[in-house]
């Protein structure tokens, strides 16, 4: 997977215009602001993390992050 440091820049003032942060999406996903940080950031996969940083934002993961998933919408298989 390759990391997107400009898409995770953009994410992240995308939420704060909105007065959400990582942890308040981390916490959602019940996953660590860490691993919120790092599946914006490309570094690895979490659908519940993608589902909740697209569903902030008003869009869907497909959108946010469409190199994740096959043309019908379905998660690409990733390694852990």
């Amino acid at each position: 997977m390759a990391i997107d440091l400009d898409r995770h820049a953009q994410i992240r003032i995308e939420l704060l215009k909105l007065g959400v942060s990582f942890s308040d999406v981390a916490s959602r996903a019940e996953r660590s602001r860490s691993g919120a940080t790092g599946c914006s950031q490309g570094r690895f996969f979490s659908h519940a993390i993608q589902a909740e940083l697209a569903k902030s934002l008003g869009t869907t993961p497909q959108a946010l992050f469409p190199e994740r998933y096959d043309e019908e919408g379905n998660p690409l298989k990733h390694r852990s």
